[in-house]
């Protein structure tokens, strides 16, 4: 069971400059340090700005246990004195944090190849079933996973599911290598209708809809400077 670890960071608009350079700086020493702890950076470039998720990947709890949280992170890489400095400047930066565990769902996925680094940009797709409506939810996400080469589109999808946090929320992933890759991708409704016909696509869409609670789209863009990636 592969664990996925997200810390969602809402970063306040006026200290946007302040945090970036603290994480910065801690990335930059952990990659020099070569920290053990691998993570990538993804900030929101269209949809809720001001929001970087942070994701890092574990076989299992017990390495989720091994590294830790956020504060001894920051006391391993910088030391105690400035790790507990910088993250408490950190954290008056932010309008928010939170972290997600979520198991991957490859049943719900469509993954050609192993990934061959990182993508510069991501379309992700929050969603949250209603409760009861989880069977709705994945049904979905699996046509959609179904749809993708059955109509030649480009690409793949990853799809996760909440174990820790919102036990009701779901996300997927799309990479990018460029915007206009967003070109040559259908999405949604228009994914399903291309791929299974106009009746059988709006039947398959309706059928999903009907056990969200919520869905978002958002385009993220790989943050280099503030990761440190395997």
């Amino acid at each position: 069971m592969s664990l996925i670890s997200v810390f969602t960071d809402q970063i306040r608009p006026d200290r946007g400059r302040r945090y970036e350079a603290i994480i910065a700086e801690l990335a930059a020493e952990a990659r020099k340090k070569r920290e053990e702890w691998r993570w990538t950076a993804h900030q929101v470039g269209f949809g809720s700005l001001a929001r970087i998720y942070y994701v890092s990947e574990h076989p299992d709890y017990a390495d989720l246990e091994k590294h830790g949280d956020a504060p001894a992170l920051f006391e391993r890489v910088l030391g105690d004195a400035k790790g507990r400095k910088l993250l408490d400047e950190a954290n008056e930066c932010l309008v928010s944090n939170q972290r997600t565990v979520g198991v991957q769902r490859l049943d719900l996925s469509y993954v050609k190849e192993p990934a061959q680094g990182v993508a510069p940009f991501a379309s992700l797709a929050l969603f949250r079933a209603r409760p009861g409506g989880q069977h709705l939810v994945e049904e979905l996400l699996r046509q959609i996973a179904e749809a993708i080469p059955k109509c030649g589109e480009p690409g793949s999808i990853a799809a996760a599911q909440a174990v820790i946090g919102d036990m009701l929320g779901y996300w997927t992933v799309r990479p990018l290598q460029k915007l206009a890759d967003l070109d040559r991708q259908s999405v949604g409704r228009a994914l399903l209708i291309k791929a299974f016909g106009k009746q059988e696509g709006e039947r398959i869409f309706r059928s999903g809809l009907e056990g969200v609670d919520r869905l978002e789209r958002e385009i993220t863009v790989y943050r280099a400077d503030l990761s440190n990636p395997r």
